[in-house]
């Protein structure tokens, strides 16, 4: 009876031994599923992390490499405004940093290793795009000034022209008017066949047979604008047959740069008064019957014409 007595307390320990590392492994299990869910957040947090990053890093390449197409645009629009050897200069530095973005990304975000520095070289190269940019773009407002004053000289110079041709037509218009006032004026124009008698006295004949010459005259009106001076006539005397009465057909003058034989020629100085001029045309031939026509051109121009008609 005292022996089963004392197995009781033995076997209550037993089992209370038991408990106490059930529950101690409880606990390790349960720490260790805790650090496993720990680390699991903390692994999704650092790739989460890493998307954020790559995304930051992608939007940078992007956004650099347009910075660059577009520093490359402005020098398209300088080119020929700077000098050849810079522009050259900066086309290469461009491409060499955009072929670095694109073979090494991470340069744009991290500044070690590699030779780093994009941003630096990105920022510089755009500072000295930009001193460029600023002379060109005063190159340009100075070439707009001298367009606009160009196209403001071209008015005035359009204006000046039209003027001119106003003024030029004036002049003409007034020159045209004092050459119709210089212009001589004739009148009275008469043509008359004579003869001559024994002592060389001069009368009028109408017969054929008898007349011995013409003698043709006009009057002179006055004209003060007329130039003063030496003038010469020229007599066309033409037969009923349409020939021109002349000693020579070698006595020629000129109409309108054509040659035009002439029966007599005949000076004269115009003092600008009122004036008679006559000269005779002789002849040793006997005239036929019909009519004769005189036509008396002064300075190249026909100034007159008469007609006398030859009996029988």
């Amino acid at each position: 009876m005292e022996q089963t007595q004392q197995q009781v307390p033995a076997k209550k320990g037993g089992n209370k031994a038991v408990l106490i590392i059930l529950i101690v492994m409880i606990v390790l299990l349960s720490a260790a599923s805790g650090y496993l869910v720990w680390q699991f957040i903390e692994s999704g947090k650092k790739y989460e992390g890493v998307k954020v990053e790559n995304a930051a890093l992608k939007d940078s390449v992007s956004a650099k490499s347009k910075e660059l197409d577009t520093l490359k645009a402005q020098l398209t629009a300088m080119q020929g405004a700077i000098p050849a050897r810079v522009a050259d200069s900066l086309y290469q530095v461009i491409t060499d940093l955009q072929t670095q973005i694109a073979n090494t990304p991470t340069r744009i975000v991290y500044q070690g290793g590699g030779g780093g520095g994009s941003k630096k070289e990105i920022e510089s190269l755009k500072e000295e795009i930009t001193a460029w940019q600023s002379k060109y773009d005063k190159l340009v407002a100075e070439m707009n000034t001298l367009k606009t004053e160009k196209e403001k000289l071209a008015t005035d110079v359009g204006a000046l022209n039209a003027e001119k041709t106003t003024l030029a037509n004036t002049n003409k218009g007034l020159q045209d008017k004092v050459n119709l006032a210089a212009q001589l004026r004739f009148y009275d124009t008469m043509l008359t066949g004579y003869k001559l008698d024994k002592k060389g006295k001069k009368s009028y004949e109408e017969k054929s047979k008898k007349v011995m010459g013409f003698e043709f005259s006009f009057k002179i009106q006055e004209n003060s604008v007329a130039e003063e001076g030496e003038r010469i006539s020229y007599v066309v005397i033409t037969g009923p047959d349409k020939k021109v009465l002349s000693e020579s057909s070698a006595n020629v003058f000129q109409v309108g740069g054509v040659d035009k034989v002439y029966s007599v020629q005949k000076s004269f100085y115009f003092n600008n008064k009122q004036a008679l001029v006559t000269a005779d045309y002789k002849t040793a031939v006997t005239l036929k019957t019909g009519e004769y026509t005189a036509e008396i051109y002064v300075d190249g121009v026909l100034t007159g014409t008469a007609v006398a008609y030859l009996k029988k």
